[in-house]
């Protein structure tokens, strides 16, 4: 490749019976990843059945010919500490997993074998249908889900994105013939051997992973033929642009939407696009909207409608804005769209095209070794070259949005006070549509971006390797490998005094507002982020050039200080936030911190008073320093004085939570170490190993408790920990408390089965490789 991180070997291989594979070796993985993908999706399932493809994704996972038990695949992969995740999409559905390197053959074996001989038993789809009808009923109460919902309300009702395909308990008719009939000649035509695409990623070396393919290589099937799709137009005829309205409580968005045509490196295309938009620079459009309190950035999104690309680009963390004010806003985008496929000369200046691609390929190198695979995988299924960044060039940006015809454009507003009309067919949700008369805009100059003041530093910054053993004083300093050339790792840890520990989420959005100032010039230099809060510690770890860290934490601290002010916008779209969405999911959130403190607190104060806690927070809270790599970094000016990282207080005990929502149930217990010394820690972490594929085999497959089981080990403020969680619409919460308790009264029998495996070692060595 032509960008600087290391360079990975890779072969393509065709099977005799048609499966084409691409093989990776990455000596630096210490787990081997399996992607699949089928090249059919949503857009593709009969009429008559909505859903159908993503009921077989979830299907195939029910027990097959060599496995007949259900839950054996869920229970090999995790017993063995591994993880896996499947998805459809709308022209492809993707299976993906990640296993140690030694159980490669058998993960690849099962695998194969589901997706090409599943069961399909009628009285295991009854039970499967009833995860999948949940999982509908839960999109309902999601903003987003009831946003594409009245969006597609406005499409050509003859193309199927118009059409419902999420699934719900009408929709499949499991009982009846004609549909498990439908369903095995839907499997038949698409999950067979020749038109199946693999990838299979590794520390192995070529030749092993081959061998590994030919050994589980399936029988001959069919020749396959790629489906010849004969799309409907997208957009209706005779109509323009449309501007709709959809009523909802969760915080006002305001988004426009392109119809596009398809092309092969869309998601780097769009990827790039962001970038630019997310440039600041004195008179761009975002700084302009973020002085006028509209927008605080701009985002991108892309779905595949199969003949067209559906392009959203959102105003995210604005106030609301009434129905004329909407359109003034979305004229001034399309004008700066225009201006950026007119002016050569403003795109370059926005985003140096090299430095992008060497960003877009980190990110995705730097990705966990199964969601690396899929990207790679569905790249290659979409026609792009295997592990290349689809020679994304502005050029490419430029001739692909010159393709966008402003009368097919969608303006979506939402917000509580909004006019509606009308409901959508399968989601709750009120909404209107009119024609959108595009407001006449004064011209607009749109300046080329001038130097940023990062990218000026990296030409600057000149460190001394031979300084590599440099630390200030008070600081703790460790190296730590698969770091990017010349890039280094920068922790700062707050530490919050016990009477200030309730503001630890807000103090975190206060620094996610302050990223967001820095994070399109930081990125395109290779620079990222992560915030994050566990009770009494705050952390920003920064991430990239060795010799730009200190003045983006510099700027940061700047931008934090000003973004105290506007606390209370940031609340409210958090708590909108965590108020919708699975019920399960709620509960997570509220047990990472004291939320419920905050809330009261929170609620009942004013705007000044607000800030002045937030002030107090950054103000009192002892500051850790921690540099990982080698070279010189220097003192943080402002920051406070670095100081030692305390020791972690353990509490223990066992603590409940339960909620109930819209006739859905959901527990979860944390249990918690009565220590926080390592030995407790590694013996939780096995424990939490090793039972994770039982847990969820007794309560999810053998009992059907609940359609979300989960269990893990967790490290957070409390100490070491075991969470188990189980989601129900059926089941009382005490059911569900009581079926936890009954399986933890049988520990030590489990931990003895699973401990008498000879291979139970090797299942904890890979949980510990990716803890």
């Amino acid at each position: 490749m032509s960008i600087d991180f290391p360079a990975l070997d890779w072969r393509e291989v065709q099977l005799p019976c048609g499966l084409r594979a691409l093989l990776v070796q990455d000596a630096s993985a210490s787990r081997c990843a399996l992607a699949a993908g089928v090249q059919a999706g949503s857009l593709d399932e009969p009429a008559a059945w909505p859903g159908m493809a993503h009921f077989l994704e979830h299907a195939v996972f029910l027990g097959s010919t060599g496995w007949p038990q259900n839950g054996s695949f869920a229970g090999f992969i995790q017993g063995r500490g591994g993880r896996y995740n499947a998805c459809t999409l709308a022209c492809h559905t993707l299976f993906h997993l990640e296993v140690p390197p030694e159980a490669t053959g058998e993960a690849l074996a099962r695998l194969l074998d589901q997706l090409l001989h599943p069961l399909l038993a009628a009285p295991r789809l009854l039970a499967e249908r009833q995860v999948l009808d949940a999982e509908y009923r839960a999109r309902c109460a999601d903003p987003y889900s009831q946003r594409l919902a009245a969006l597609a309300a406005c499409l050509s009702p003859q193309h199927p994105l118009a059409g419902f395909h999420h699934g719900q308990a009408a929709s499949l008719p499991v009982e009846d013939d004609d549909f498990r009939a439908g369903l095995r000649a839907w499997h038949a035509l698409h999950y067979r051997p020749a038109a199946l695409r693999l990838l299979l990623c590794g520390p192995q070396s070529l030749d092993e992973l081959e061998s590994l393919l030919r050994q589980q290589s399936p029988a001959a099937s069919a020749p396959f033929h790629p489906l010849q799709r004969h799309w409907p137009a997208l957009w209706p005829a005779g109509q323009g642009a449309q501007q709709v309205q959809v009523r909802q409580t969760a915080a006002p968005r305001l988004a426009l939407w392109l119809v596009l045509p398809p092309v092969a490196a869309a998601a780097s295309l769009t990827a790039l696009l962001e970038r630019c938009l997310q440039s600041d620079h004195p008179g761009s459009l975002l700084a302009v909207w973020r002085t006028a309190g509209v927008a605080r950035q701009l985002c991108c999104s892309l779905h595949e409608a199969g003949n067209a690309l559906l392009l959203e680009i959102a105003l995210e963390g604005g106030s609301a804005v009434d129905a004329a004010q909407a359109r003034v806003l979305a004229a001034g985008l399309r004008q700066w769209l225009q201006a950026l496929v007119a002016d050569a000369a403003l795109a370059g200046s926005l985003v140096d095209s090299a430095s992008a691609r060497a960003a877009l390929a980190w990110e995705v190198f730097r990705q966990p070794a199964m969601e690396r695979a899929t990207h790679w995988l569905l790249q290659w299924m979409q026609g792009g070259q295997p592990l290349q960044d689809g020679g994304v060039q502005l050029d490419a940006l430029r001739e692909w949005l010159a393709g966008w015809s402003p009368a097919h454009s969608l303006l979506l507003c939402s917000g509580p006070q909004l006019q509606a009309t009308q409901r959508t067919r399968y989601f709750p949700v009120d909404w209107s549509a009119a024609p959108l008369h595009w407001p006449q805009m004064p011209a607009m100059c749109w300046p080329p971006a001038p130097l940023h003041p990062l990218q000026q530093a990296l030409q600057a910054a000149a460190v001394d390797s031979g300084d590599a053993g440099f630390a200030p004083s008070g600081w703790l300093r460790r190296s730590v490998s698969g770091l990017r050339t010349g890039h280094a790792v920068l922790s700062l840890c707050w530490h919050a005094p016990a009477e200030l520990q309730w503001l630890g989420l807000p103090a975190r959005l206060t620094l996610d507002r302050a990223w967001q100032q820095e994070q399109a010039a930081a990125r395109l230099l290779g620079c990222s982020a992560l915030i994050r809060h566990d009770g009494p510690r705050l952390l920003l770890q920064l991430q990239g050039p060795q010799g730009l860290l200190a003045l983006l934490a510099e700027r940061l601290q700047q931008h934090w200080q000003q973004a105290v002010a506007c606390w209370q916008d940031d609340w409210q779209q958090e708590l909108a936030a965590r108020d919708s969405g699975l019920l399960i999911r709620r509960l997570l959130l509220e047990g990472e911190s004291p939320c419920r403190e905050a809330r009261q607190r929170l609620a009942a104060c004013t705007s000044v008073q607000g800030m002045t806690w937030l002030q107090d927070y950054f103000a009192h809270a002892t500051l850790a320093v921690l540099l990982q790599g080698a070279g010189r970094l220097p003192q943080l000016p402002g920051w406070g004085q670095p100081q030692a990282l305390p020791a972690l207080t353990a509490h223990g005990g066992r603590h409940w939570q339960q909620a109930q929502a819209q006739g859905e149930q959901a527990v979860i217990l944390n249990w918690v170490a009565a220590d926080d010394e390592p030995a407790t820690r590694l013996h939780w972490l096995a424990i939490g190993t090793l039972l994770q594929a039982e847990f969820f085999q007794r309560l999810r497959v053998e009992q059907g408790l609940g359609y979300i089981v989960f269990s893990r080990f967790l490290q957070d403020s409390r100490g070491p920990l075991l969470q188990f969680g189980v989601q129900s619409p059926d089941r009382s919460a005490e059911a569900l408390q009581q079926a936890i308790e009954d399986w933890l009264q049988d520990l030590p029998a489990h931990l003895a089965r699973h401990t008498s495996r000879p291979d139970w070692r090797s299942t904890l060595r890979a949980a510990l490789t990716s803890a």
